[in-house]
């Protein structure tokens, strides 16, 4: 990397990194991840999948999409969930992918006694990505605090904000630079179960809140996460580099 002419990379935290490796600063583009948002836009919850879930009118729905790696932290989401339950929330949650992680977040729904409220779906064909958002009223990427989940930034998260899904992420620098604190999406202590509930609590409590975050969360992806506006970063890049 130190010896290229130009280092493309994700978000700030990266950009970070690649300074502390002795990248020379005006050699880092950053260029984040995007979403189709035409693709992943808002639509109403799919009734067949409703359906074959068996999730009941004023059931809501907690979700999570993608890897199921140790580093997503789905275990303190499951029992974040347990705590819902325990305070009478009528929630389930629905966990959509695949991974080394899988069997242990099993075991983790077992021993909460949550078989009955937790859906493990397994991987779904990509085009059929927008069919499980829509029956998802929160989605939630809980990374734990290790290196990863500070550095490397996830696409997922991206694709539920333009889906006007209310998104909860933990608190890592990563996860932070996907929403704007407060006004597209909630952020929690990474590992704590009691955060999480609180916060998923309180967006139960408050379907205004969720809506409000939704709708946010799209204007800001399709200003500030567009392949557009990467293309534009790009096209720069290559003028600076004598390319066209």
């Amino acid at each position: 990397m130190r010896a290229a002419d130009a280092v493309v990379t994700l978000n700030q935290s990266m950009r970070q990194e690649l300074l502390e490796r002795g990248v020379p600063e005006d050699r880092i583009t950053v260029v984040p991840n995007a979403v189709d948002t035409q693709r992943f836009a808002p639509r109403p919850p799919d009734p067949e999948l409703l359906e074959r879930l068996g999730i009941r009118d004023g059931q809501l729905v907690i979700g999570y999409i993608g890897a199921l790696q140790p580093y997503e932290g789905l275990p303190t989401l499951v029992g974040a969930v347990a705590e819902l339950v325990r305070r009478g929330r009528d929630v389930r949650l629905l966990i959509v992918g695949d991974g080394s992680a899988a069997e242990s977040i099993r075991a983790r729904v077992d021993a909460h006694g949550l078989g009955h409220r937790v859906t493990m779906q397994g991987t779904v064909p990509h085009d059929d990505v927008q069919r499980w958002y829509s029956v998802m009223a929160i989605v939630v990427n809980a990374r734990t605090n290790d290196r990863v989940s500070r550095i490397v930034a996830p696409t997922k998260p991206l694709e539920a904000l333009a889906m006007e899904r209310a998104l909860v992420v933990s608190r890592t620098p990563a996860l932070l630079e996907c929403i704007v604190e407060g006004r597209t999406g909630l952020a929690v202590t990474p590992d704590s179960i009691s955060d999480l509930a609180m916060t998923l609590d309180r967006l139960i409590g408050e379907p205004e809140l969720r809506e409000s975050l939704g709708r946010e969360a799209r204007a800001w992806v399709i200003g500030e996460r567009s392949w557009a506006a990467n293309g534009d970063a790009y096209r720069g890049l290559f003028r600076r580099l004598g390319l066209r």
